[in-house]
Formats: structure tokens, sequence, C-alpha cells
């Protein structure tokens, strides 16, 4: 009989350099006019069609307030805010939704 790896898992734990975050988030007056919307399409929520407004990730500032409903793109994923909810990003990049009830 012949033994065949299937899978194998590993971790690695070690010490690095710290990372400045702070490349994260855009700072150029060419990349502040991106963060605006790039476009406005309609989507397709709570039994009617509503404009909304289209961002890309990367070009979204920190410690702006954005109001949904909007549609976040990015490389791997896409993000829909709602009407009741807001957005802002923190410093890390991390997107923060609240939700109005």
């Amino acid at each position: 009989m012949r033994l065949i790896l299937v899978n194998l898992r590993t971790t690695v734990i070690g010490k690095r350099d710290r990372v400045d975050v702070s490349i994260i988030a855009p700072k150029s007056d060419q990349q502040k006019e991106r963060c605006v919307s790039t476009h406005i399409t309609k989507s397709y929520f709570e039994g009617s069609w509503i404009k909304t407004n289209v961002y890309y990730r990367d070009a979204l500032i920190s410690n702006n307030t954005y109001i949904g409903p909007a549609i976040i793109k990015q490389v791997d994923t896409t993000i829909y805010i709602d009407s009741k909810s807001n957005f802002n990003i923190d410093e890390f990049g991390n997107i923060i939704i609240t939700v109005k009830l």
C-alpha cells in the first residue's frame, strides 16, 4: 500500500518588524478626489430600486463619514451599505458600519 499525503497544515510563529498602517489611508489630493463616489447606480433593496453611490475601498479616506446606501468595491469583495446605515474608515483601514434602526 502506498501512502498519499492529502493535506498539510503548518503554523509559523516569528518576530517581524512593526508595520506602518498609516500607508493604508490615501492622503494625496489625487486620492482624495477618487474618494468621491465613482458613479451612482440603482440597487434593489427591500422591494424597491434606490440610487446608490459606488466607492473604491482603496480610495476611501480615514475619519470621513459616508452615508448609505453605498456599494464599496475592492478586488476580493463587494460590500453593500443600506440606506439606514453609514460608515467610516478608521486609522487602520477598517470599515466601521453604523446601523441605524
